[in-house]
């Protein structure tokens, strides 16, 4: 719609596309809160892939993750340097696997992690191993993240473990 309004009226239109925001009171049924209250709990932490015919695990999903803080200075530097009628990606640098996600967060909250591989396929038919897009044009344009991920990453599970209500606990 934001597009069509640029061609049809001028209106100065910017479109952005990011993915895998996280940050605090982010909604439960994410991924890292899931992480976080499963850790808490003593629970396995659900990983999706392909499970080979052993039941071993195969093509781990992989993401690249970007604290909300960093979408916001994107999306400000946009409107002072983007261009209208232009399409903008907004992505962290940061790639990792679910799984060693799950396992950093648990040795940023010091406590064991028990992965469970789950066939994504059987799951959630067309489910995406890997989400990915290319950031050149808004790193060209001289935007970084300001807010390292492992530092974003940690003051956000500061905030879960001081507001234990937020993940029903």
């Amino acid at each position: 719609m934001g597009y069509a309004f640029f061609n049809t009226y001028g209106l100065p239109v910017i479109t952005t596309f990011t993915m895998n925001n996280f940050g605090e009171r982010q909604h439960t049924d994410k991924f890292i809160p899931i992480i976080v209250r499963n850790i808490l709990n003593g629970e396995k932490i659900p990983i999706h892939c392909k499970l080979d015919g052993d039941g071993q695990p195969t093509e781990i999903g992989q993401r690249t993750w970007l604290h909300c803080r960093n979408t916001a200075s994107a999306l400000l530097f946009l409107v002072e340097h983007g261009v209208a009628g232009e399409f903008y990606n907004i992505i962290g640098f940061d790639e990792y696997y679910n799984s060693e996600l799950a396992l950093l967060i648990g040795r940023i909250m010091d406590r064991d992690v028990e992965l469970n591989f789950v066939d994504f396929h059987k799951t959630r038919p067309g489910h995406d191993r890997r989400y990915s897009l290319c950031g050149e044009k808004l790193k060209n344009m001289g935007w970084k993240p300001p807010v390292e991920f492992k530092a974003s990453l940690h003051k956000t599970i500061e905030w879960y473990m001081q507001n234990l209500r937020w993940l029903s606990l």
